[in-house]
């Protein structure tokens, strides 16, 4: 064998030296890589029914082709990882003539009696990295590793690559990034790998798996899966031979001795600049830790290997290993590391502990008992193989299953072996039960073994009858009750046992209980509790005469497989899952009386402590210790979700419901768990709304990027980021809700809306008697609902434009103009804004008609997809009301419009600003743009006043009551078109009309009754002008902030702006006004408000939520708001920004709302404010248009300065 690994041992240095100097030469020769062949090979099962001749046959067949330069092997090369499977499949690939690069797949690290340690032996490494001709090929392992769950690429494979890559700075060199499992959900943290080699020129990957030949899209990345080696129902076998030339990879399948096919497979290999890319991708959601204020994490531990093992306890340490072959303890109060001990192999073993003693075996075949306190060997015993099974201890004696066929017990004290039974048919990896002085334990040969634990002699043994060892009952922790052994098992089925003779009292498969290894004993022993397959957990009747379901909680979970025992204890039942969830139910009523999200992979058997705290620990190495129950002073800090970028503002905010004295705070490295900044945590700022005390922790100071939390005495917060790209993508993302609210085509259901709008209200005088037919399709639905206003279309319009003026190189290009997936030479936000300004050029067709809206309340009658819209009593069409300048009513509810002003002035911003940036585009388009905007200009001076909305059957409407305002932002794009100095007049008086936008000053206001909520006008003429006339607009923004300041510098979340409906708009628009004048001025004195107003939305409020749906995707976000498409559709609604929390009057004096769920907020409303995230509140939790493009325009401007690093520290 030739090969080439690079791994985490002491070649790693030599190898990544190696790499560079390779890559150096490749780089100075032509640029353009030079054709070569290699053979992927994958799944050969070696060990399965014909794995072995069919590998023999694909190793010969490559040798006799000249053409090939090497061979990779992605994955389940053996079907076990046996020690003897493994030396097989070595010998058939030592006979290959070139080299041969390995990685394992699930086969081979699942169900290993050796816990993987023989793959890395047999093979050298379980990665491998190497540069061919000018590109890298980099391969990492897949898991699951030894126990059942999704695969996970191991943690110290991610330490390796970042590794490699750091020592590999070349970022431009061609990579081919290897993986057994496909890089989707099948993979619990398939995104960390991902985002590893997208940082790098990733052109390819390509997995086994999945026994076919299939062409997949991984997150952009071109990937194939290749068939497996095995024949199956064929007679021969075969793999796949990859010609890489021409800048494409090209996949012919091989079967040896028969021939090469023609190519199935073409991929283009390119440099797809994923480094710099805007799109979101799915990632796990963490929203669920701040939905249970009985719940919260008292600290956290990331390990840089995985963590396979559960926990024990000695005093006040906590001890675990993992499979970098470690044993330690940390402290149970801080989660800071008290001592470690190495052993010579990856340790899935859970210590025990018995006095001053902890047990624990290692792969490298040594069971080892060190000292509890300081983790000091005290004596190590020798097995033949390696030691996967977890210890139990009792009364000085411990007990131990290993690989080599023995199960052993060992007087702790003494080292000294008592007796050992050597008739296990396989290797052990659970933990025994000790009941009615027998012990009990599982093996991988399917068989169940009753000792005598004096003597070890064996009592009775019991076996399942299957023939496949992966059915084995070997992973399961069994219990015992009644008299009774109980055990599940991979074949899905439960058995009960007699203690005394291993008699059968009953076995049953039921296909809606499929359970499978997960299990516990509820604490009086009257239950047996057994997750299933599906996600439910139940308890077991212990002492009925079959498989009855005595109690049912009402936990559901998704798909669900790991292993790993539950526990119950003070009243709860904890339950692990395979996704990093931990669920705690009522162990009376089966409510969930709390979850907590630990990270994306297996939680592993979790340890509770006193004090109602409980630690877990999963897969990927995250040990966490939560403490639960109600507290009634508890303590919270508050983030944004999003993070921070290293030379901006950085605030927290502590908030307690008990008087809290707060001196000192730390920043801590979530990846060390080292204190790295720390500062005082100034003032208590009292009581405000839930809470009693809180307080500004304001670590703005610290710049490093990293990923940290911040603790106060014992009070943690979430993880964030601190990085210059945490807002990267944020605008764009936010975009997809846009999209999703179009009306006539969309998109995001690929099918047409509202196609028959719409029928004239209120044009007589101008020409068009009631019920006229006309063409008004298009634009965008306006909320949850699918009214649709010209002033919040036109306001979101010129926000678009606004944000791709300001911002150009912010957005990208990947949607056509309909919506739909390709770019189009257009950014995306000038398509969306396109969209609009067509709908408003059919919302005034001549200059004497302009309408203001489509549809009315009578929308309310129901939810219903956009399609199913028939409320109007004309089939699907929709009235359309003219801007009459006077009130118009249609049911008991009259509104008070006075004018024209309002609404026409929008229009002529957004055409004005349309004319400017499409210009380019469509010169023909523009010139209509400005001569609509010139007649809607005319139309708004027809008779200056307001122009409110219309409803029927309810008393909301918007409710304007300013337009001078709007009229100076028409004027001053008129100015800005035209040139002619009377439009700077015209802005000018407006402007001295409407200085600051009133709720500033009056810190309330009705529906949308200042509207669009801070004056745009100012910002657009102050840029056009200099001297005293520029300084005079500035100083109406700074008089208006100052009113806000005012009010916001008395609380710690600097909240000034009031909890109207809507206040997330306001919010969104108050800090858009900061923005502007910082930018106009240089003045950075109100940079903390303005970054208070930001922080809010993503987190940093009372509770704790991001108030845009799916942003961040890690975060606590809207998951249930008040939307047809959530509700009915179970659509997501990306990028929507809910309403936001209200006074707790106003919420109290609504119509119709009522919750369908507990409420999740509960401990954190108020009389002060209330937000809900419920269906049913649809005055806080029901997306708007207009506010989800006012806050494209905030992301926008927040990730370009993340990108010129300009924000201020001030």
């Amino acid at each position: 064998m030739i090969s080439r690994t690079v791994r985490m041992s002491a070649t790693q240095a030599f190898s990544i030296i190696w790499l560079i100097v390779l890559s150096i030469c490749w780089r100075s020769a032509d640029t353009h890589a030079q054709p070569f062949q290699f053979a992927h090979v994958t799944d050969t099962h070696v060990g399965g029914a014909t794995g072995a001749e069919d590998l023999e046959r694909t190793v010969a067949d490559i040798n006799a082709n000249p053409n090939l330069d090497f061979v990779i092997l992605s994955g389940d090369v053996t079907e076990f990882g046996s020690d003897e499977e493994l030396a097989l499949a070595k010998q058939i690939l030592d006979k290959l003539r070139i080299p041969w690069y390995v990685i394992p797949g699930n086969h081979d690290t699942n169900w290993s009696e050796s816990g993987g340690n023989s793959f890395r032996k047999v093979f050298g490494g379980e990665t491998f990295a190497f540069v061919h001709k000018g590109y890298l090929f980099v391969g990492t392992n897949s898991g699951p590793n030894m126990r059942m769950s999704p695969g996970q690429v191991p943690r110290e494979n991610l330490v390796w690559m970042d590794s490699l890559f750091t020592a590999h700075p070349d970022k431009d060199m061609p990579l081919i990034y290897v993986n057994h499992y496909p890089q989707d959900s099948s993979l619990n943290n398939w995104f960390e790998a991902l985002n590893r080699v997208k940082q790098r020129n990733v052109q390819l990957f390509f997995c086994g798996h999945g026994h076919q030949n299939k062409v997949y899209d991984f997150e952009g990345i071109p990937s194939i899966m290749g068939r497996s080696n095995l024949r199956a129902k064929d007679s021969v076998g075969g793999y796949n031979i990859v010609t890489i030339a021409d800048r494409q990879a090209t996949y012919q399948e091989r079967n040896p001795g028969v021939g090469t096919k023609e190519p199935w497979a073409v991929v283009p290999l390119r440099n797809n600049h994923f480094a710099s890319e805007r799109r979101l991708y799915h990632r796990p959601d963490y929203s669920v830790n701040t939905r249970y204020a009985t719940v919260r994490e008292v600290w956290s531990f990331q390990d840089e290997s995985d963590i396979g093992t559960g926990l024990a306890a000695y005093k006040q340490l906590v001890i675990t290993a993992n499979t970098a072959g470690q044993v330690y303890a940390l402290d149970a109060n801080t989660g800071r590391k008290a001592w470690s001990f190495q052993t010579g192999g990856k340790v899935y073993s859970t210590p025990a502990v018995w006095k001053n003693y902890v047990v624990v075996g290692s792969s490298d075949g040594q069971i080892y008992c060190l000292h509890a306190k300081t983790g000091k060997l005290h004596w190590k015993y020798e097995a033949e193989k390696a030691v996967l099974g977890s210890p139990l201890v009792h009364q000085g004696v411990a007990y131990i299953g290993a690989s080599d066929g023995e199960f052993r017990a060992f007087d702790i004290r003494k080292g000294r072996l008592i007796w050992s039974f050597e008739e296990v048919k396989g290797y052990v990896s659970g933990k025994p039960l000790l009941y009615q002085n027998t012990l009990y334990f599982g093996c991988w040969g399917n068989g169940f073994y009753a000792l005598d634990p004096g003597n070890g002699r064996l009592k009775w043994q019991w076996s399942n009858g299957a023939a496949n060892r992966m059915l084995s009952p070997a992973a399961c922790y069994p219990v015992g009750a009644n008299g009774r052994v109980f055990i599940v098992a991979p074949d899905r089925y439960m058995t009960a046992l007699d203690a005394g003779s291993g008699v059968e009292i009953w076995r049953k498969k039921i296909d809606s209980i499929r359970v499978r290894e997960s299990m516990g004993l509820s604490e009086d022993g009257s239950l047996v509790y057994v997750k299933t397959m599906d996600g439910q957990v139940l308890g077991i009747s212990t002492e009925a005469d079959s498989m009855e379901v005595a109690w049912t909680s009402k936990l559901q979970l998704p798909y669900e497989l790991t292993p790993s025992a539950m526990v119950a204890d003070n009243g709860l039942v904890f339950v692990p899952s395979h996704s990093g969830l931990v669920s705690g139910l009522d162990a009376e009523g089966g409510d969930v009386a709390w979850q907590y999200k630990v990270s994306n992979a297996m939680v592993n058997p979790m340890l509770p402590l006193k004090g109602q705290r409980i630690v877990a620990s999963t897969m990927d190495g995250k040990v966490v210790c939560l403490k639960y129950g109600a507290e009634e002073d508890g303590a919270w800090i508050r983030i944004n979700q999003l993070g921070y970028i290293p030379q901006g503002v950085k605030v927290a905010v502590l908030a307690s419901k008990g008087i809290r004295r707060a001196s000192r705070f730390a920043l801590v490295s979530a990846e060390t768990g080292e204190r790295v900044f720390s500062a005082k945590a100034g003032r208590d700022f009292g009581a405000y709304g839930p809470f009693t005390s809180a307080y500004r922790l304001d670590f703005s100071a610290y710049q490093d990027t990293g990923l940290y939390y911040l603790e106060v005495d014992d009070v943690r917060s979430p993880r964030f980021r601190i990085a210059p790209d945490v807002y990267k993508g944020a605008a764009d993302f936010a975009l997809r809700y846009m999209r999703q609210q179009r009306t006539l085509f969309n998109p995001f259901l690929k099918d047409s809306c509202h196609t028959h709008d719409g029928f004239t209200l209120y044009a007589s005088a101008a020409g068009l008697p009631d019920s006229t037919r006309i063409d008004v399709g298009g634009g965008w639905h306006d909320a949850s609902d699918y009214l649709q206003y010209s002033t919040t279309s036109a306001n979101a319009t010129y926000h678009l434009l606004a944000a791709y003026r300001d911002f150009p190189g912010i957005f990208g290009d990947r949607k056509q103009a309909n919506g739909l997936d390709g770019a189009n030479g257009l950014a995306d936000v000038l398509d969306e804004a396109k969209w609009g300004l067509d709908w408003l050029l059919k919302m005034h067709p001549e200059p004497h008609l302009l309408f203001n809206q489509i549809a009315d309340d009578r929308d309310h009658m129901g939810m219903r997809m956009p399609g199913e819209d028939d409320f109007y009593g004309r089939g699907f069409e929709r009235p359309v009301y003219f801007v009459s300048g006077e009130p118009q009513q249609r049911g008991k509810f009259m509104n008070n419009t006075t004018g024209t002003s309002s609404t026409a002035a929008k229009f002529t911003s957004a055409f004005n600003l349309g004319s400017v940036l499409l210009e380019g585009v469509d010169a023909a388009y523009a010139q209509q743009l400005r001569e609509k905007a010139a007649s809607a200009y005319a139309f708004a001076k027809r008779k200056p006043g307001v122009t409110q909305t219309a409803s029927v059957k309810s008393p909301y409407i918007y409710a304007e009551d300013n337009w001078v305002d709007d009229m100076e932002l028409a004027a001053a794009t008129q100015l800005a078109v035209t040139a002619d100095s009377r439009f700077l007049e015209e802005a000018l008086s407006y402007a001295r009309q409407e200085k600051v936008t009133p709720w500033m000053e009056t810190d309330t206001a009705a529906h949308y009754q200042w509207y669009p909520f801070v004056n745009l006008g100012h910002y657009e003429l102050a840029k056009q002008l200099e001297g005293e006339q520029r300084e005079e607009l500035l100083a109406y923004y700074r008089m208006g902030m100052e009113k806000v300041w005012d009010r916001a510098k008395q609380n710690a979340f600097y909240r000034g702006v009031p909890f109207i409906w809507c206040s997330n708009n306001l919010t969104v628009s108050f800090a858009i006004q900061c923005f502007w004048y910082r930018e106009l001025t240089q003045d950075n004195t109100y940079a903390q408000l303005e970054q208070a107003n930001f922080d809010w939305l993503f987190g940093c409020n009372p509770w704790g939520t991001s108030m845009v749906y799916g942003l961040p995707a890690w975060g606590d976000t809207p998951v249930d708001p008040h939307s047809a498409f959530t509700r009915l559709g179970n659509f997501p609604i990306d990028g929507g920004l809910v309403d936001g929390p209200v006074y707790g009057n106003i919420f109290a004096s609504l119509i119709g709302i009522q919750l369908t769920r507990p409420d999740a907020y509960a401990p954190f409303q108020s009389d002060l404010a209330v937000y809900h995230d419920d269906y049913g509140d649809y005055s806080t939790n029901e997306p708007t248009m207009d506010g989800t493009a006012s806050l494209i325009y905030l992301l926008a401007a927040k990730e370009q300065e993340s990108q010129e690093g300009a924000q201020p520290k001030k």
